[in-house]
């Protein structure tokens, strides 16, 4: 490890800049010998973390650039996004809402917009409103799809339970909606 910068009784205090053995750079201020208030970290895997930090981990208000092209800001605990934060995926999916250990949890908004699938078929962006559970669409939530709306229960990402689906132009049709196919978005990631 490497580490250029100010020194109290022997040990980083002050502002400073930080190289460890895996290629991190952490450029920011130090207390006590530990990464400790505003600074920006560079990881060897491209990421970019800007914000505050706390015994060497993104801890309060920051910003994750990471190598692929996706952005997470928002409150941190422990190098975890926790509580209200925001989303922006290099797929057009973003997410503002809250999130626990860095993953969807609570409530929040979700949309992207249209997307042209591999076999060259265009793909109708999506709005979803309401309950997150581990990345999941979990409990009441509004869907919309296009013209098409679906209110009410979700289960493991997909429209469960009770609720009505209708067009926007259209009326809307009331009951029990059983599942065909799961889709799960984990951090932006459609499965």
């Amino acid at each position: 490890a490497l580490y250029e910068g100010e020194l109290k009784h022997g040990v980083p205090h002050g502002t400073g800049k930080h190289h460890d053995q895996t290629g991190n750079v952490y450029q920011g201020e130090f207390k006590n010998g530990r990464m400790d208030g505003k600074g920006r970290m560079v990881l060897a895997s491209g990421d970019v973390l800007e914000g505050w930090f706390k015994d060497g981990l993104m801890s309060g208000e920051g910003v994750r650039n990471t190598a692929g092209g996706n952005v997470f800001s928002g409150m941190w605990t422990e190098g975890k996004l926790s509580g209200i934060g925001r989303m922006e995926c290099i797929s057009g999916v973003q997410y503002e809402g809250e999130f626990a250990e860095s993953v969807m949890h609570g409530s929040g908004v979700m949309t992207c917009g249209p997307e042209t699938a591999a076999d060259g078929e265009e793909l109708s962006g999506f709005k979803y409103d309401g309950a997150m559970d581990k990345g999941f669409a979990e409990g009441a939530g509004t869907l919309q799809i296009g013209q098409m709306v679906y209110k009410g229960e979700f289960q493991r990402g997909k429209p469960h339970g009770r609720g009505s689906v209708g067009e926007l132009q259209h009326g809307k049709r009331e009951g029990v909606v059983r599942p065909t196919a799961a889709t799960k978005y984990h951090m932006g990631i459609r499965s």
